[in-house]
């Protein structure tokens, strides 16, 4: 005659079933965003495509900045035939840096392209999607790019709009549009320290030099570019703010960054800024806006939408172990 268990047995199995489940779900990756996959980001280049392509488009990028170049999209790119996201989802969330100063035009300029953007996309599927858009509070920890990255990973946003310039270490980490929708122009600030001593700076390379101290937004491209040419001088990594901030308390000889950013501050500040002047040096990368990266297809995005904690390994896993507890419980009856 079989001899019942005992129900400590089965508590026993009920806590492996916890523990296992604990464990998957901090070793197994999850997609926190649920919207994301290759169709949506193949819609949004062929969107890019459309507003990049736009005469309107250009005009206002004339019209704004005057000087920056919207570049041309050599390839069209097709659109999935279906709408990649889940009916129930009614707004895509477009994001960018949220900083205190960025200056206009640029957060005008990002809501104009995530407008365009949703435009393109509703006007093709025949859709009343709307964007909705999402300054982030940067951590300054992480740098701009990380920041952004983690945005669209964490489902934060699920467009980053932001003039973010392509580099191929960072299209490794991110999906950039196929068509980007602007190009920088590299240039430093020259401050008020040591003015009428330490003279003549009018190129990049005069600032690398030792007792010359540069600063610049950190995990931008610009400390790229001071990291390889400016190696003799003492550099300042900072948050977007504080490299303004630094000029305003003379701690530094030269900001490093976009031309229309500082032209911008220094229209805006000429007073704490007497003696200072802009130089450039030459385009930079193209910029644009960016998604996740993923190998995701849409068809496997349901499973998200329904379970977003659980994936589909660690929902079967989960599913095995309790069938096993309850034949255990039933032999037990």
């Amino acid at each position: 005659m079989k001899q019942p268990k005992s129900y400590g047995t089965t508590l026993k199995l009920l806590v492996l079933v916890v523990v296992c489940c604990t464990i998957s779900i901090n070793l197994i990756p999850i997609h926190a965003n649920p919207i994301s996959s290759i169709e949506f980001n193949q819609a949004v280049d062929a969107a890019m495509y459309d507003v990049v392509s736009s005469s309107t488009f250009q005009q206002y990028v004339t019209n704004v900045i005057g000087f920056l170049v919207v570049p041309i999209c050599p390839t069209k790119v097709e659109y999935p035939s279906r709408w990649p996201v889940s009916s129930s989802i009614s707004e895509l969330k477009m994001c960018y840096d949220g900083s205190s100063y960025i200056p206009q035009p640029w957060p005008q300029i990002y809501h104009e392209v995530g407008n365009r953007l949703m435009d393109a996309l509703n006007k093709h599927y025949q859709m009343t999607m709307k964007a909705k858009f999402v300054p982030l509070v940067m951590n300054e920890s992480l740098g701009y790019f990380e920041n952004m990255k983690f945005a669209v990973e964490s489902g934060q946003c699920d467009v980053a709009v932001a003039d973010t310039t392509y580099t191929e270490e960072r299209a490794t980490k991110v999906k950039f549009s196929a068509c980007p929708y602007g190009v920088t122009m590299n240039a430093f600030l020259r401050t008020d320290l040591d003015n009428t001593t330490l003279t003549g700076i009018n190129e990049l390379k005069h600032l690398n030099h030792s007792g010359i101290n540069v600063t610049y937004y950190e995990g931008s491209v610009f400390e790229t570019i001071a990291q390889e040419n400016l190696q003799a001088a003492t550099k300042f990594p900072t948050n977007y703010d504080n490299q303004y901030t630094l000029i305003r308390q003379r701690k530094v000889h030269a900001v490093i960054g976009d031309a229309l950013d500082q032209v911008t501050w220094l229209e805006n500040n000429k007073k704490e800024c007497v003696g200072c002047y802009i130089r450039t040096f030459g385009l930079g990368g193209k910029f644009g806006v960016f998604t996740e990266a993923t190998n995701r297809t849409s068809g496997s995005n349901s499973f998200h939408q329904r379970f977003p904690k659980c994936n589909g390994l660690q929902f079967l896993s989960v599913m095995i172990l309790l069938m096993y507890v309850f034949v255990q419980a039933f032999e037990i009856l």
